[in-house]
């Protein structure tokens, strides 16, 4: 018999199983607390991402107030840029990616991811895309998962007309 006791208390639910039976039902998935018309089951749908809304537009890089178009190169911007304020041994000279050790290396970072959710600079050339502006605006939080310092880490962010050069480089196709 008393194998038998054992067998009826196992297989009768807990009160507590059926505290939860009993809340569940009077749940719904929409939160008004009707009972449940279908069973339980969820009646949402899977998101069709082919009809989702469009990404928000991405957040507007601060430009200097006077930014005149040029054609810029790599070897234009690294001399007067890159070369003295990052191109050093112990930054991005060195072991820090991206390489910015020479003119060479500068159009490397098209299509480089980095820690955002943009690379360092976009393919197709977008500033408000380009993760290196940014950095060096000072406004990396402003990209989804951008973070960490503002670049220079020291002696200030770059003037304006540096980082017109850079803009101006990146329009150009970043060559």
């Amino acid at each position: 018999m008393m194998s038998s006791d054992r067998f009826h208390a196992r297989s009768r639910p807990s009160w507590a199983a059926q505290l939860v039976v009993a809340l569940l039902g009077a749940c719904d998935s929409s939160g008004t607390g009707s009972p449940l018309s279908d069973g339980g089951v969820d009646q949402a749908r899977p998101r069709d991402l082919a009809n989702a809304p469009p990404d928000l537009a991405p957040p507007k890089v601060t430009q200097p107030a006077v930014c005149a178009p040029a054609t810029v190169t790599a070897t234009m911007v690294f001399g007067s840029v890159f070369r003295s304020r990052c191109a050093n041994p112990g930054c991005h000279g060195g072991p820090l990616l991206p390489s910015l050790s020479s003119a060479a290396e500068l159009p490397k970072m098209v299509g480089q991811a980095s820690a955002s959710d943009y690379p360092y600079v976009d393919p197709g050339f977008d500033i408000n895309r380009s993760y290196l502006l940014y950095k060096l605006t000072g406004e990396q939080r402003k990209v989804p998962h951008g973070g960490g310092d503002p670049m220079p880490p020291s002696g200030g962010l770059i003037d304006d007309p540096s980082l017109c050069l850079v803009i101006n480089w990146i329009k150009s196709g970043a060559k």
